[in-house]
């Protein structure tokens, strides 16, 4: 790219211009996108650093700063191209660094991530216990592991609703953060937004799942939470379509190329221009540089993904194991295999659940790390914030129903929830008996008898 100059110390050509200090061209590219004008004091040090080899070569004298000025003013565009084109394939990190992108903190700090780890640890816990429940294991009565495994049934269904609910918390926070960016034009979702919170909402819903695979038959206020699912599958399906129907998502979003000349003169709105004139925040400008497109698309599709294991759960589910499998012919003795499916089918869908879960926690982790990799100070990801605190505090009460049902037993610590007009009786209810049978009512001793006479043939 020629240099337009009447000047003798200037180049013919941005081809002679060899930056060999990061720190002094980062300055200049960061004051560049975040100042309203041509920073000049930095403008003069990357003149000269940009320069420098080149005077020493052809023994120019090095010019004065009023020299520098007028020439940088009116035609230093060139300079300004080469060097933004050179920041990004020599410096990119340290740039990256400078430029105050502030993360995702509601989704993706510190105090969240906590969070996700209690959260998934207890379900691990849970559903091991129920497991073994499941397939036999009755430790002695008045022993810890009989108290332990009490404690664990009891307090499943705290357990689960908190989960639910957080869950339908965290898709309403995504459905918000989408909507925003649609109300207000000129401060769109950011992608690394955008990604974090589809990723996490659907990633919410694993835990969930697993806790109601492994224990729902002995759970009751069945209609109850079957309408809390109906609801955050709408939430799900909702913050899906938001997702994918973003502009600013990696499905949709138009990728700069900063090593072509002609992205920096473009008037796009991916362009320069635009991150100038667009981007009050540099939320943009921090994810047009230092976002990779390949580490987009890799989470576009562990959306993809994660969306396709959850249909394919509900499908399972809703259609298969509640439906079909109910069929009476299905129940003949002439299929073993239907019947060894339909006697594990919950177990099939917990480690289901359970594995994929466990999975995209660890993507999770991996894309924030990618991204904490090329943040500064600015990025609130590794701060705690008061509303971090409260989210691990979701878990607090589980774990206080599960130690006051394991210190004091399980009807003792049962009553306790209610008032003393009413007392919890353990009845003869086990995970032995079989899965589908139907719990009877107490019938009153008179009309026992009653029933049994009227029975008696005459």
């Amino acid at each position: 790219m020629q240099i337009p100059h009447n000047e003798t110390w200037l180049p013919p050509d941005t081809s002679f211009i060899e930056f060999r200090d990061c720190e002094v061209v980062t300055d200049w590219a960061l004051d560049f996108f975040t100042s309203a004008d041509l920073p000049i004091v930095a403008t003069i040090r990357l003149i000269q650093d940009g320069l420098g080899e080149f005077w020493r070569n052809n023994n120019i004298t090095q010019p004065n700063d009023f020299d520098v000025l007028p020439w940088a003013l009116n035609s230093g565009e060139p300079l300004y191209i080469q060097t933004l084109n050179w920041t990004n394939q020599q410096c990119q990190t340290q740039f990256c660094q400078k430029l105050p992108w502030e993360g995702n903190a509601d989704l993706a700090g510190r105090g969240m991530v906590v969070n996700y780890y209690i959260q998934c640890a207890l379900v691990t816990i849970y559903m091991g216990f129920h497991m073994a429940a499941r397939f036999g294991w009755t430790p002695p009565h008045r022993t810890i592991g009989h108290r332990f495994l009490s404690a664990i049934q009891e307090s499943t269904r705290p357990f689960l609703d908190a989960a639910l609910l957080f869950s339908i918390a965290i898709h309403s926070s995504a459905s918000l953060t989408f909507i925003r960016g649609r109300v207000d034009a000129n401060k769109p979702t950011p992608t690394t937004a955008a990604v974090c919170s589809a990723f996490v909402a659907l990633f919410s819903v694993f835990a969930p799942l697993t806790l109601h695979s492994c224990a729902e038959e002995h759970l009751r206020r069945k209609h109850g939470r079957r309408r809390m699912w109906m609801y955050l599958c709408m939430l799900m399906f909702i913050v899906v379509g938001l997702y994918f129907s973003d502009p600013q998502s990696p499905w949709l979003r138009e990728w700069p190329d900063w090593n072509a000349a002609e992205t920096y003169r473009s008037n796009n709105e991916t362009g320069l221009y635009g991150l100038l004139w667009r981007d009050e925040d540099h939320q943009l400008t921090w994810e047009s540089f230092c976002v990779m497109e390949r580490g987009a698309n890799r989470a576009n599709w562990a959306i993809v993904v994660a969306l396709a294991t959850l249909i394919t759960f509900f499908t399972l589910y809703w259609i298969l194991m509640a439906n079909v499998f109910k069929l009476g012919f299905l129940h003949s003795e002439r299929r073993p295999m239907l019947a060894k499916v339909r006697r594990h089918r919950w177990t099939i869908l917990t480690l289901l659940a359970f594995k994929a879960m466990w999975i995209c926690l660890g993507i999770f982790f991996w894309f924030r790390d990618e991204l904490n990799e090329h943040a500064g100070q600015m990025n609130k990801d590794r701060q705690w914030t008061f509303g971090q605190i409260l989210a691990v505090t979701t878990w607090t009460p589980v774990v206080m129903e599960f130690y006051i049902i394991w210190w004091s037993g399980a009807e003792k610590g049962l009553t306790g929830l209610m008032t003393d007009r009413y007392v919890v009786v353990k009845t003869g209810s086990t995970y032995g008996q079989e899965e589908n049978k139907e719990p009877t009512a107490p019938v009153d001793e008179e009309e026992g008898r009653k029933a049994s006479s009227a029975s008696l043939p005459s």
